[in-house]
């Protein structure tokens, strides 16, 4: 038995990469009997899929055409499988066409996804060619799946396919786990069955459309028509409207002048992330050398701002610190602090909009696309939201497994909430016992640093997201608040100081803004090159325990200094720069493009193409602009429909808030 499996085994393959040397008639002749033999030990003789497997033998030995095209439909090992060419696919197309009756029954072609799985037997030296990946053979069994695309008829179920395959390597130790799924099938007008849920999430946007409209014809008749004056009560029925949202959308006004540079600094920041996580998903999962990108690629010195992208996240956390500290201090002047409104300003602020996306992960985005990468993606998105979208919108998913979050890229949001709960606490004691809160946040962030060396050395960790760590490093230290308070701290100490400017002002010397601006830009770069030197040099547990330690407070306080100089009129043509109109525009947009590049990404990359590619910088670079232009589309109408709605409402609520306050004062 086993004898005659090494041998058929032998002629599948053989036949597959060199078919020239052995005709089809030969082929058939020598897997015909051993075909149908598993076929009727595997499958009941009267179900339709053991007949229709048959009749495919059959009419492939005629030679009949709708039997070629099937085999032809399939996918074949090619070339670059060492270089990580793992995702094998069909004609999707050319598979859903077929439909030919055979002997008084139709035959329907179905294309499905064969996942392969690395099991406990897989190991993948990657020591020849200098690839210094040995460290990740642990998480590439945690995260890679090879994927050969079938055509088989549609008789056919999941249950039927495992089995086969099962007989087929029943006798080896195979390196790989099989996973065959019935929704990761699909023939021509398949009907996706809907879900109750997704009943009332369509309801819930035809309502939101219709009040959009409602709100934008309202006050198009109120202002254009009737030359109305809008009164208070009328304000909550135009918070939805198009026409006033898009006005404040593309508005240049601000009402922290001095804090200008922000929107620039957001935006050029939103672009690194996308870039980085762009460049990870598009070629983990689909290319044809994912190798190349996680060996050779990180190691040019043109690709670091990709391979330091993760320091975008450090930008926000700290410009989220400094925008909290500085905005609380300023309305502590008039206002007394109120801790329910305090909250509840940063529930409005993220959950609306992140509430939608949610919704769209779990019942919009398996109907907008379709091809053979598709199926893949639905079991990411939607499996997963159906069981912790609700630790999502808690503002914790952080604390999941990251192939077990809703919305992957949330944990950012919900780390950043975690550390706004102590907000108060601190922005409260700045004013009053400045020393000793300094003192304290100081001594956190040195807990935090100590934190980052022990971790990283116990666990062996790596530095540089993507290409020198592993799954448990995002779980135990890049997704933890520890690792993030340093920047958080800074930008809160930096608000402190911005508004003690108001009063008690640090004035510097024109040569000293030189120096400190070109420290704070060079430490910017000599960062993201050291991402690529220890990228090359290989894993070591010493240095990247250093760069962990001090490279994220070392980020952040560049940062900070460049801020202070563009606060206190000394950034000169970098503020210039930082504060133009269209940053100021592209600015209000980096929620929502935070929110939606991440699906964005799937839909571009696999919901349209329906066929691998090689990756290379210049490949990257295009797709790149094209995934910021959509995910700028994207997220006008995510921040005009659902975003600034909230906001409206939140800030209508607020001022007659603040009227009661003032008269009874």
């Amino acid at each position: 038995m086993f004898t005659n499996k090494c041998v058929f085994y032998f002629f599948v393959f053989f036949s597959t990469s060199c078919g020239q040397f052995l005709t089809p008639d030969l082929m058939l002749t020598l897997l015909k009997g051993k075909i149908y033999g598993i076929i009727d030990k595997t499958i009941d003789n009267n179900n339709q899929c053991g007949q229709d497997l048959k009749l495919f033998i059959s009419a492939l030995e005629n030679k009949e055409l709708w039997a070629l095209k099937m085999l032809d439909a399939s996918a074949k090992p090619g070339p670059g499988i060492l270089k990580g060419n793992v995702f094998l696919i069909g004609d999707y197309e050319q598979c859903l066409g077929i439909r030919q009756v055979v002997k008084g029954h139709e035959i329907v072609g179905m294309y499905c996804n064969v996942v392969l799985k690395p099991n406990r037997n897989f190991r993948w030296d990657f020591s020849e060619k200098g690839a210094k990946l040995e460290h990740m053979n642990s998480s590439i069994s945690q995260f890679l799946r090879g994927v050969f695309d079938i055509c088989v008829p549609k008789s056919c179920t999941s249950q039927n396919l495992i089995q086969f395959w099962e007989e087929l390597t029943g006798k080896f130790a195979s390196p790989l786990d099989v996973s065959i799924r019935d929704d990761h099938c699909h023939y021509q007008n398949k009907k996706i069955t809907p879900e109750t849920i997704d009943i009332f999430v369509f309801f819930f946007f035809g309502i939101i459309t219709l009040v959009v409209l409602f709100s934008t014809i309202y006050e198009i008749y109120l202002f254009h028509i009737m030359k109305t004056k809008v009164n208070q009560s009328r304000k909550f029925l135009l918070i939805f409207s198009l026409y006033t949202n898009t006005k404040k959308l593309i508005s240049t006004h601000c009402e922290n002048e001095q804090l200008t540079c922000l929107y620039g600094i957001k935006v050029l920041s939103m672009g690194m992330i996308v870039g980085g996580h762009m460049a990870a998903i598009r070629t983990a999962m689909g290319s044809k050398n994912p190798i190349y990108f996680f060996s050779e690629w990180p190691t040019y010195w043109h690709n670091s701002l990709f391979v330091g992208s993760f320091f975008g996240v450090e930008t926000f956390f700290c410009i989220g610190g400094v925008l909290v500290s500085y905005l609380q201090l300023k309305y502590s002047e008039k206002y007394q602090i109120n801790i329910f409104w305090f909250y509840l300003h940063r529930i409005f602020r993220l959950t609306p909009a992140l509430f939608v996306v949610v919704l769209l992960y779990l019942s919009v985005l398996k109907y907008i696309c379709e091809g053979p990468f598709w199926p893949l993606m639905l079991n990411y998105f939607v499996d997963n939201c159906h069981k912790t979208w609700w630790m999502t919108l808690l503002f914790v998913s952080n604390y999941l497994n990251i192939g077990a979050q809703c919305v992957t890229h949330s944990w950012y949001l919900a780390v950043d909430t975690q550390l706004y709960l102590i907000a108060p606490f601190l922005i409260f004691n700045l004013k009053k016992h400045t020393t000793r809160v300094v003192a304290g946040m100081t001594t956190a962030c040195f807990i935090c640093i100590l934190y980052s060396f022990i971790v990283t050395m116990k666990n062996n960790f790596g530095a540089i997201l993507f290409f020198d760590s592993d799954l448990s490093y995002l779980k135990y230290y890049y997704m933890t608040p520890m690792a993030h308070l340093a920047p958080w701290s800074f930008g809160i100490l930096l608000g402190y100081v911005l508004y003690r400017q108001n009063y008690q002002k640090i004035v510097i010397s024109k040569r000293q803004n030189h120096i400190l601006m070109a420290l704070s830009l060079s430490t910017m770069l000599a960062l993201h090159l050291l991402c690529t030197v220890l990228v090359r040099q290989g894993r070591d547990s010493f240095y990247s325990a250093l760069f962990n330690c001090f490279a994220r407070p070392l980020w952040a306080l560049a940062l900070c200094v460049l801020i202070f100089n563009c606060y206190t009129g000394n950034g000169g043509f970098i503020n210039t720069f930082l504060s133009h109109p269209v940053f100021i525009v592209l600015g209000k947009l980096t929620y929502s493009m935070y929110l939606l590049h991440v699906p964005v990404i799937f839909v571009i990359f696999f919901g349209i193409k329906d066929e691998t590619s090689t990756i290379s910088t210049t490949i990257l670079f295009l797709d790149y602009w094209g995934t910021m232009l959509v995910t700028g589309a994207c997220s006008a109408i995510l921040c005009l429909v659902f975003e600034t709605p909230v906001i409206n409402l939140f800030q209508i609520v607020e001022r007659s808030d603040y009227s009661r306050k003032k008269s009874n004062y």
